[in-house]
């Protein structure tokens, strides 16, 4: 049997601005996958990056094991890239979507792929278009969700071309437009949060306090397309995941995520943890919701839900159907990596316990830039599951150059805080004291026994 992992990037990619190193490298997690599925050819068809795929060096493809093929595709259309994967005789075509600024949409361009492959007699595990087309948009995703009464904060769509409606037509004297929509504004309950509805993770969000301070935005020349004013949901807010293969569904345990000053989660500053108390969070209501969400969207392979656990009741912020850093830290918690829980869940085999979370434990932190070397030392300790640095060499600005993570693993709540005091002692330089009492902080919090 031919087996396909494939990710596209309908982006330019400019690897002097994205520089990625990883331990383990890809070629390793890739030597695992022959060794457990040897009676398969495995094929990789990507445009760079391919951050969950494989590993680059000064935008080169690092090797691969021998005995897996792959090919850098320059496809511009879903039709092409399909035929550059057909080319191949696949039987299985696996989607390892990833994204890049400035839209998060790269999954719908892999969902079109796999439809054609579809036609064509090939086995896909990849989300359908029209749930990546309603995930990417977040107004469809809020007209998705109320429509079938799942719990999200209160919003208010905001049509850029119509919000400055007078501009150029000099027969307007009043834009009613505007008047009303900011009047459903002043009704929300503030704070805010503010958005773009075709916008990248946190990326761009604004928090108001006030109607003052949203109409500032609204009316400023940070807006140059439609946003979301979204009331602000004052709870713990959790990232959880869902593997899903040929009608099976199972819904990870949340992973709690830290928020920055202004009450968000940033990719570039948030501290996940996990697994919390299942109990304390009613992970039973939150599975049948989800199981509920996904059976509507026909989720094929691997979705990212946000979420916020306010007065007893789960709300759903932002539903992502692609990989992410939360995918690789699930897969700290199994002790695998993405490639095998991939391939699993295309060939009906992955088996869910929700033991296999419950007995393990998680952390997920920022650090500063560190230096190839130090990476590795980082990762040669005991219970270090992946270290990772993102780096933008060609930036001006300080905190867009980038951040390196480190995924840690454990037994017991205690031993990730004995973790932590073990690395910010002895190494001091790879860490950030921001983050890692952040991280003791979360511990404490959510895992009272902790001392």
């Amino acid at each position: 049997m031919r087996i396909a992992f494939y990710s596209s990037n309908p982006n330019k990619y400019d690897f002097q601005s994205d520089e990625r190193t990883r331990f383990p490298t890809f070629f390793s997690e890739w030597e695992v996958i022959l060794r457990r599925f040897s009676e398969y050819e495995f094929f990789v068809i990507s445009q760079l990056p391919s951050p969950f795929l494989l590993d680059l060096h000064d935008g080169i493809v690092s090797p691969l094991p021998s005995k897996v093929n792959f090919k850098i595709s320059s496809a511009l259309t879903p039709a092409d890239f399909a035929k550059d994967v057909l080319a191949f005789k696949i039987d299985i075509a696996i989607a390892a979507s990833f994204w890049l600024p400035p839209f998060d949409w790269h999954c719908l361009f892999d969902s079109e792929v796999a439809e054609i492959l579809r036609i064509n007699g090939v086995k896909t595990l990849s989300h359908p278009s029209t749930t990546s087309f309603l995930c990417f948009d977040k107004y469809q995703t809020r007209l998705f969700l109320e429509k079938n009464d799942f719990s999200v904060p209160r919003a208010v769509f905001v049509d850029h071309r119509l919000y400055w409606a007078e501009r150029g037509k000099k027969e307007i004297n009043v834009n009613v437009y505007k008047n009303y929509i900011l009047r459903q504004i002043q009704d929300l309950r503030f704070p805010v949060v503010i958005k773009d509805t075709a916008g990248l993770s946190s990326y761009g969000m604004e928090v108001a306090v006030s109607f003052a301070q949203a109409l500032d935005y609204l009316n400023s020349g940070r807006t140059n397309s439609d946003r979301i004013v979204e009331e602000y949901k004052n709870g713990v807010h959790f990232g959880t995941e869902i593997f899903a293969e040929n009608g099976n569904y199972y819904v990870l345990p949340p992973l709690v995520f830290s928020l920055n000053k202004f009450g968000i989660t940033s990719p570039k500053q948030s501290v996940k943890l996990g697994t919390v108390n299942l109990t304390d969070f009613d992970y039973f209501k939150l599975n049948s919701m989800l199981i509920r969400l996904s059976k509507l969207l026909n989720f094929s392979g691997i979705a990212q839900v946000d979420l916020v656990f306010c007065n007893g009741e789960w709300h759903i912020i932002e539903i992502n159907p692609r990989l992410s850093g939360m995918t690789e830290t699930n897969a700290a918690l199994l002790n695998k990596s993405v490639l095998e829980i991939l391939l699993e869940l295309a060939l009906g085999i992955f088996e869910f316990s929700l033991e296999n979370f419950t007995k393990n434990y998680v952390c997920n932190l920022k650090l500063p830039l560190l230096s190839d070397s130090k990476l590795k030392s980082l990762y040669e300790q005991k219970n270090v599951a992946l270290v990772r640095r993102t780096q933008n060499p060609s930036a001006k600005q300080e905190r867009e150059k980038g951040f390196c993570e480190m995924i840690l693993k454990a037994t017991s709540p205690q031993e990730l805080l004995e973790q932590l005091i073990f690395f910010k002692t002895n190494f001091s330089e790879c860490m950030e004291d921001a983050f890692v009492e952040t991280a003791k902080r979360m511990l404490k919090e959510f895992f009272p026994t902790v001392i």
